[in-house]
């Protein structure tokens, strides 16, 4: 991770290479039992930071949960500081939702309009989105700004292939006026903030030809599309937790250092809703497709592990 003052920088060959998400609706048969399932008390966002951090190579040592152990029950949750967002969720046509103090909760629904897919993913999680806010005014306009920030995300996924080409190691290309590279990672030049940066990638008056591989592109892409370059980071989630917007990655668990492609390490992936995950350059697949895609990297011989873990935009939340 970065140092405090000092941009965040992307690293340019890291473990986490590829993004996006999967979302699994919760069956029938699981309605009364979670009805009845107790709240898990609000905690503050964890693992806060600046930009976008190059998770070193030993991390790939980190445990991974069985991909086989999917369809776990799972009940999702948004907080606020004692203040009601009720108003707010009836607005956006949310309906059907559990309030327990200031803990607003959902099973969980299939629903086709983004920003209401987006919030009936955050109260169905079961992860604590802390909003941040003292007054009912404040914690609205803050869980607004973060169901926006999410779907300006996933919007970006789809802008990225006029944005940016493939290119890993050396074939890597950042345009000098906004990126710099330091001992393998990528970040703002100085003077630069990460946000400007991010954001030239997609806007790029000047044509300039970027090429980039999985993790840089992942990264470009949340902080461009949130218009923040501070996120959270959570781990030990269950595979089935997703919402729009979640950053993800898919170990290849085959990759062999040296005989190996290039860039087949792992691949990052951003959740897009609907049940597709988005990866540079493929595009969007479902996670079974992300899974398969990966057993046929170098001869067969890949071997797809999803972490545990979420980065998500920190936009709105405490």
């Amino acid at each position: 991770m970065p140092s405090a003052g000092k941009p965040a920088l992307f690293q340019r060959n890291s473990y986490l290479h590829g993004v996006a998400c999967l979302q699994r609706t919760i069956g029938n048969q699981a309605v009364d039992r979670l009805l009845r399932s107790d709240l898990i008390q609000t905690e503050p966002a964890t693992g806060q930071s600046d930009g976008i951090d190059a998770v070193a190579h030993e991390l790939s040592r980190v445990t991974h949960p069985d991909l086989s152990s999917r369809g776990a029950l799972v009940q999702r949750k948004i907080a606020t500081k004692n203040v009601p967002i009720d108003d707010y969720l009836s607005a956006k046509d949310i309906t059907g939702f559990k309030k327990e103090g200031s803990v607003y909760s959902h099973l969980g629904l299939s629903i086709d309009e983004p920003e209401e897919e987006i919030i009936y993913n955050l109260l169905s999680s079961e992860r604590t989105f802390s909003v941040a806010g003292v007054t009912a005014g404040e914690a609205k306009r803050n869980i607004d700004s973060h169901v926006k920030a999410r779907k300006k995300v996933v919007e970006h996924t789809e802008k990225s292939k006029s944005a940016y080409r493939w290119g890993v190691n050396s074939s890597i290309k950042m345009n000098p006026r906004y990126w710099q590279e330091e001992k393998g990672r990528w970040g703002p030049k100085s003077g630069v903030g990460m946000v400007e940066a991010a954001k030239n990638v997609f806007s790029n008056p000047s044509r300039f030809d970027y090429a980039m591989a999985c993790h840089l592109a992942a990264g470009v892409t949340m902080v461009a599309g949130s218009g923040s370059a501070q996120y959270t980071q959570r781990n030990s989630v269950t595979q089935d937790d997703w919402a729009p917007g979640d950053w993800g990655y898919i170990e290849n668990k085959g990759y062999k250092p040296g005989k190996s492609a290039a860039g087949h390490e792992g691949e990052n992936i951003i959740y897009v809703g609907k049940g597709q995950f988005w990866g540079h350059p493929q595009g969007q697949k479902t996670m079974k497709g992300w899974e398969d895609f990966i057993k046929l990297w170098d001869n067969k011989t890949g071997k797809p592990a999803l972490w545990d873990m979420r980065k998500y935009t920190l936009v709105g939340l405490e």
